[in-house]
């Protein structure tokens, strides 16, 4: 007489450890084909009569049974990037245990199962084979990127002029509005694009298509522009170097040609990673390396447009280097903005020097108390609840002159208005006493005011310079100029059009005979 089996009781757990349970009984293939023994159960068939049942019923069965001891659900994350398919609605996500052929071990592969036969297994990455086996069950599922038809829906299929126009469209639209490639995959950006049209879930790609997609055009758009730039006798060229918020140095290479017809034209060239330092030969070999993927040669190089920084020096000695004429560095030309900057920036003095510790000029104090009000959520909703109407203020950079000048405008904008709200923080008692101190201190007076204002109307020569010299506004103001001297008939009727083009800059009256 057998033994009987004793089963074992769990046994309480600690905190931190988990119980032992009793074992599971061995699993064997009888319960299975006692699941499937009668013809009814085999394939979803539903054979109700004997003489419906198929002649190779047992051979049938043990291949069912064999592997599905083989196949087992899922485990773990079963999330799926390509779920979008339509055999995903007749087919399920099963491991199956695959033998090595050569290694000889085993192990547990994912695959789709069909729901209809049970018996079919596909790889999940590729949907084709899945589709055609789907229609020998008589179901027809629509592949992504075709059009199939069905006696109840009729589609057409895309044709490739509209499939060009989709590529270039999609590619466009992620480069210039800045949106991830992954976004088509989105389940609710394709459910927005089904309420539009039902059959155009269809040829919505995936986000590693619009990649290839977009690369693709970007190549073809540099072909292009290699050729054009081919033709060009002279082309300038302009660099400046940027960080990028992951701590990577780049640099920005932009490209100036006239055209045969007189139209100015640029085109950025490339963004390349800088290797190492930032360095002149470290800047040069990435222009460089831009310069050769276009085709561009250093004899129709005409002019370098840079920054008054050292390595910028250093950059076009080391290209003029590969050029075979004994030009030098008279191809050198600094740029404008940046000089306005570095004659600019000795009249931000925020203190002075009359003690040890340093007294704030009226540009510190302003400086101080908007950097107060911006940094503060409560105090800039204050400033923008006192009146919707008004700008809010702007705060200054180190970098851009500009922000400066716009920083003072935007005070004396208002100054009373100024005045009050920083009266307001310094009496208001919820605020604490190093606050309340610190705006009474940077209060600024009349005088500061009044040294507000000097500074204001010196800054605004320095913007009527830059706004005179940017883009083909300072070729068209030298041109009414001499036309002016010259009693040109016509000036009076085209300096009026230009006049309502450009009606932020005054215009020369014209002389009298």
């Amino acid at each position: 007489m057998p033994a009987k089996r004793r089963a074992v009781v769990p046994t309480p757990c600690t905190p931190g450890t988990l119980p032992r349970l009793a074992p599971r009984p061995p699993f064997t293939a009888r319960s299975i084909l006692t699941e499937f023994e009668t013809p009814s159960r085999i394939n979803g068939a539903g054979y109700s009569r004997p003489e419906d049942e198929p002649e190779n019923h047992a051979s049938t069965v043990q291949l069912f049974v064999t592997e599905s001891i083989r196949i087992r659900a899922v485990t773990g994350n079963t999330t799926r990037t390509n779920q979008s398919s339509e055999i995903w609605k007749h087919g399920t996500l099963v491991e199956h245990l695959e033998t090595n052929a050569k290694t000889k071990k085993s192990q547990w592969a994912r695959k789709w199962q069909c729901n209809v036969c049970k018996n079919q297994l596909y790889q999940p990455s590729g949907t084709n084979h899945a589709h055609r086996h789907l229609a020998t069950h008589g179901i027809v599922t629509n592949v992504i990127g075709k059009a199939t038809s069905t006696p109840d829906d009729t589609t057409t299929t895309m044709s490739s002029a509209t499939k060009a126009e989709l590529k270039r469209s999609l590619a466009m639209w992620t480069a210039v509005d800045h949106v991830p490639f992954s976004q088509t995959e989105s389940l609710h950006f394709q459910r927005f694009l089904s309420t539009l049209n039902k059959e155009v879930k269809q040829h919505v790609p995936s986000g590693d298509t619009v990649r290839a997609w977009t690369v693709e055009l970007f190549e073809k758009k540099k072909q292009e522009l290699a050729e054009l730039l081919r033709s060009v006798d002279k082309i300038h060229i302009s660099f400046d170097g940027w960080t990028a918020p992951n701590g990577r140095g780049v640099i920005g290479i932009v490209g100036f040609w006239p055209t045969a017809e007189g139209k100015f034209m640029r085109a950025l060239l490339g963004i390349r990673e800088v290797e190492g330092r930032h360095d002149g030969i470290n800047i040069a070999a990435a222009v460089r390396e831009i310069l050769q993927e276009y085709g561009i040669e250093q004899d129709q190089i005409g002019h370098y447009i840079l920054d008054n920084a050292g390595n910028n020096n250093t950059a076009v000695d080391s290209l003029e280097e590969d050029r075979e004429s004994d030009e030098g560095t008279g191809n050198r030309l600094r740029c404008l903005g940046h000089i306005i900057h570095l004659v600019v920036k000795p009249l931000y003095v925020t203190e002075t020097d009359s003690d040890d510790e340093g007294t704030l000029t009226a540009l510190g104090k302003i400086q101080e108390l908007i950097h107060l009000i911006n940094h503060s959520a409560h105090n800039k909703a204050q400033w923008e609840l006192s009146d919707p109407n008004s700008n809010s203020l702007k705060s200054a950079n180190e970098t851009r002159w500009g922000s400066t000048d716009m920083m003072i405008k935007s005070v004396l904008r208002d100054v009373n208005k100024f005045d009050t709200f920083v009266n307001s923080i310094a009496t208001d008692p919820k605020n604490t006493e190093a606050i309340r101190s610190k705006c009474r201190a940077l209060l600024p007076t009349r005088e500061d005011y009044a040294e507000l204002q000097y500074l204001d109307r010196l800054l605004d020569k320095f913007r009527a310079l830059q706004k005179l010299c940017q883009g083909a506004f300072f070729i068209l103001h030298q041109f009414l100029l001499t036309a002016r001297e010259w009693r040109w008939p016509g000036y009076d009727r085209f300096a009026c059009r230009c006049a309502a083009h450009y009606a932020h800059t005054p215009l020369p009256p014209p002389k009298t005979p």
